[in-house]
């Protein structure tokens, strides 16, 4: 998961300069997670349960706000996301071809997920 911070937070470097892009790599990837668990869910339901019923969206979002708050602490309280981009920054660049394939895979693997997960809610 730092990995990943890692590649959103260098993300959100190239997309703006400044304006705190740990924050926004942290509001990025609890959004993916909360996606994903969405996503998780609703295939769930539709695999093994009778009773067709979904996450509800208000719900959703308080998940992913605890999501990002809890990394809040584990990014950014005391600058943490300082050892991890110092970590990561020293990739090779066959390292870091890798794991920006990776986290392109992650991403559309999310959003392929999602969609089809709200497919199945209104099949």
């Amino acid at each position: 998961m730092k990995y990943l911070f890692y590649r959103f937070y260098r993300a959100a470097l190239f997309i703006r300069k400044g304006s705190d892009p740990e924050l926004r790599a942290s509001l990025f990837l609890s959004i993916s997670i909360g996606m994903n668990v969405y996503s998780v869910w609703q295939i769930y339901i539709y695999l093994f349960q009778q009773n067709k019923t979904s996450i509800s969206i208000p719900i959703l979002v308080v998940f992913m706000i605890i999501l990002y708050i809890v990394f809040y602490f584990l990014f950014h309280y005391k600058e943490k996301y300082l050892i991890i981009v110092d970590r990561f920054s020293k990739e090779t660049p066959k390292e870091r071809l890798i794991g920006i394939i990776v986290a392109y895979l992650y991403v559309i693997t999310t959003l392929v997920v999602l969609f089809y997960a709200k497919h199945l809610q209104f099949s």
